[in-house]
C-alpha cells in the first residue's frame, strides 16, 4: 500500500527537487507512479520492501533528473526533437519560471550571456565567462554594484 511508504516517496521526491530545482510535486508524482509499478515486481525473498522501493524510485528519479539536466538547453529556440515531449514541456516550464523570477537587470545579463555564448563564450570556465560578461556590461555603462547585484541574483535563483 502506497500509504505505508508515502514518507519515503516524499523524501526521495524532495531530494530530487532540491538538487535539481525541479518542482517537488512533479517529482512526487513520478515517485508515486514508479512506486505502483515497482510494487508489482517486488519479491519479498530478495530484499525488504522499503529497500526495493527506495532503489527503484531513486534510480528512476536520478535517471529522469540527469536526463533533464543534461538535455536542458540554454534557450528553447532549438530543442532536440529526440527529447521526450513531456520532459521538454517540463524544461520549458522550469526555464520560464526561472526567467520570470528575475529582475529586468538579471534577465538582461542572462540574455547577454546567451547571446555571447553563441559567439564562443567558454562556458566550461565560469570565472572567465563572468569576466567577459562584466567587461561587456561595463562598456554599456553598467555600474559595478548593478553588475554584482545581477550576478548575485542569478546565483541565488539557480542555487
Amino acid at each position: 500500500m502506497i500509504e505505508e511508504d508515502v514518507n519515503l516517496l516524499r523524501k526521495l521526491a524532495w531530494q530530487a527537487a532540491r538538487t535539481t530545482g525541479l518542482d517537488f510535486e512533479d517529482m512526487f508524482s513520478e515517485a508515486c507512479i514508479v512506486y505502483l509499478e515497482a510494487e508489482k515486481r517486488y519479491d519479498p525473498s530478495k530484499s525488504s520492501k522499503s529497500t526495493f522501493i527506495w532503489s527503484s524510485v531513486s534510480k528512476h528519479l536520478r535517471t529522469l533528473t540527469n536526463t533533464t539536466e543534461q538535455s536542458l538547453p540554454l534557450t528553447f529556440d532549438a530543442i532536440d526533437e529526440s527529447i521526450d515531449p513531456e520532459k521538454t514541456i517540463l524544461m520549458q516550464e522550469r526555464w520560464n519560471e526561472l526567467i520570470a523570477s528575475l529582475s529586468p537587470e538579471a534577465q538582461y545579463i542572462v540574455e547577454r550571456t546567451l547571446e555571447t555564448s553563441r559567439k564562443g563564450l567558454p562556458i566550461d570556465k565560469p570565472k572567465v565567462c563572468r569576466g567577459i560578461i562584466m567587461r561587456q556590461l561595463r562598456e554599456e555603462g553598467w555600474s559595478w554594484s548593478n553588475i554584482w547585484r545581477g550576478f548575485k541574483e542569478l546565483k541565488a535563483a539557480t542555487a
